[in-house]
């Protein structure tokens, strides 16, 4: 079974209620916390966060197959990039002040 393809987009609709949807409707979040916003944003990642673990697995992968030094180091500087764009993507999950 495959998941609806990203990107995925929250919509605020009510106090604490959020729509998310992609290709499709994707859920509706109702929550009485104060973190209801982190929530919506969190699920919403799901599909980046998803490509970059299996980005980073794929260049584990080759890592422990190649022997070249130089293609190690690119290797690592992919990685690298991929540690940064997931440090992004929680960031960006963090409810804004209000």
């Amino acid at each position: 079974m495959n998941h609806t393809k990203g990107p995925w987009l929250f919509e605020k609709y009510g106090e604490n209620q959020f729509k998310i949807d992609g290709a499709e409707p994707i859920c509706t979040l109702n929550s009485m916390t104060f973190q209801s916003e982190a929530n919506a944003r969190l699920i919403c990642s799901a599909p980046e966060m998803l490509e970059v673990i299996k980005s980073y697995l794929d260049l584990s992968k080759q890592m422990k197959e190649t022997q070249d030094q130089d293609e190690k180091r690119h290797i690592l500087d992919s990685m690298i990039h991929l540690k940064r764009r997931m440090e992004k993507i929680v960031e960006e999950t963090k409810e804004t002040p209000k």
